[in-house]
């Protein structure tokens, strides 16, 4: 593979875990402020 394919790859993955992890975060916050009331 070429250094473009990787690095396409690469911030493909990293886009991915980022919004798995924001998604894995995000209810959580937004069940605080319902367990607080």
């Amino acid at each position: 593979m070429s250094d473009k394919h990787m690095t396409f790859y690469v911030s493909l993955w990293c886009k991915d875990r980022v919004e798995k992890e924001v998604n894995v975060h995000l209810p959580k916050k937004k069940s605080i402020p319902k367990l607080r009331n």
